[in-house]
């Protein structure tokens, strides 16, 4: 029989375990804050399709910090990358290893990859430019959102220009 100062000390030990395990989740967590996914109307169907942002050629889903794609050569900014998927980086770190990425074309210090297909379940919000389409008509743009609005939960936005997202 145990006496009540050893379950005492034995719920102590326990409270302290639980405390040390809290504060290696909290430490190993990175918080990584709002991290955006710039996509194609093409791709976001598939994106969408599969549920999931898929590595693709680079071998990791690119990420970034930067809320618009920079204007400079050697940027997507061919007028094709109007889909902005704005992604919950802290629940995202919790789950998946987020590393920065020198790609020697882009010279981005904002960029960031993940390893792994990304599910569709990290994203809050998504953002499709609407007004500034130079390749896709605003009818298909429509098309897109509605279509994304039926199969997800996720908010989507018609924006005009990428801000900042704010949760």
């Amino acid at each position: 029989m145990t006496s009540k100062f050893e379950k005492l000390e034995k719920k102590i030990i326990d409270l302290k375990l639980e405390l040390i395990f809290r504060e290696y989740i909290l430490r190993e967590a990175k918080q990584s804050g709002i991290l955006y996914h710039f996509t194609t109307p093409s791709k976001i169907l598939e994106i969408i399709n599969t549920q999931k942002i898929k590595k693709g050629n680079e071998k990791y889903v690119s990420l970034t910090r930067n809320f618009q794609l920079p204007n400079e050569k050697g940027y997507f900014n061919t007028g094709e990358y109007l889909i902005r998927l704005n992604i919950d980086g802290n629940n995202l770190s919790e789950n998946y290893k987020i590393s920065p990425i020198s790609d020697i074309n882009f010279h981005d210090d904002q960029e960031e990859g993940v390893l792994k297909d990304i599910p569709l379940k990290y994203v809050k919000e998504i953002d499709i430019l609407i007004s500034d389409s130079r390749i896709f008509s605003k009818e298909i743009m429509e098309f897109l959102v509605n279509d994304i609005t039926k199969r997800t939960n996720i908010k989507i936005k018609r924006i005009k220009k990428f801000q900042v997202y704010k949760i």
